[in-house]
C-alpha cells in the first residue's frame, strides 16, 4: 500500500505528500518542525494512484504553493484551509476514479491502526 497525506504546520498551513511507510514519513516532519504533528488526513492504495493525485495537487495549485526563495513546497501558501485541501482532494479522487481511499485521521507516528482493508 502507498500513501497520499494531508498535514497541517503548527502555524496551521496545509501541506501533502507521498510516502509508502507513513508512521516513519511523520517522524521526520516531527524532526524537522520540532513540534508533533499529525497526517490530518491518510489516504491509502495504489502507488501510481498516490502519486497522480500528488502531480495534480501540485499542478493544480503551482500558483498557490508556498515558495521559498525559488524552492517550491508542497504547503500551501497563506489564505489557504486544510477544509479546502481536504475537499479538493476527495473530489480528485472521485472524478478521477483513483483507488485511493481514507485510511486513518490524526495520524501520527504513535499511531497503531491504519484501515488497511480493500475497498
Amino acid at each position: 500500500m502507498y500513501y497520499f497525506y494531508l498535514i497541517e504546520s503548527v502555524r496551521g498551513r496545509p501541506g501533502f505528500g507521498i510516502t509508502s511507510i507513513p508512521h516513519e514519513r511523520n517522524k521526520q516532519y516531527i524532526s524537522h518542525s520540532g513540534d508533533l504533528l499529525k497526517f490530518v488526513y491518510l489516504f491509502g492504495g495504489q502507488k501510481t494512484h498516490a502519486k497522480a493525485l500528488e502531480s495534480a495537487i501540485k499542478t493544480q495549485y503551482v500558483d498557490n504553493l508556498w515558495k521559498l526563495d525559488d524552492w517550491e513546497t508542497e504547503w500551501l501558501d497563506d489564505g489557504h484551509t486544510m477544509s479546502e485541501l481536504y475537499d479538493h482532494v476527495t473530489e480528485l479522487i472521485n472524478e478521477r476514479h483513483y483507488h485511493l481511499k481514507l485510511v486513518a485521521t490524526n495520524f501520527d507516528y504513535k499511531s497503531k491502526a491504519i484501515d488497511t482493508t480493500n475497498e
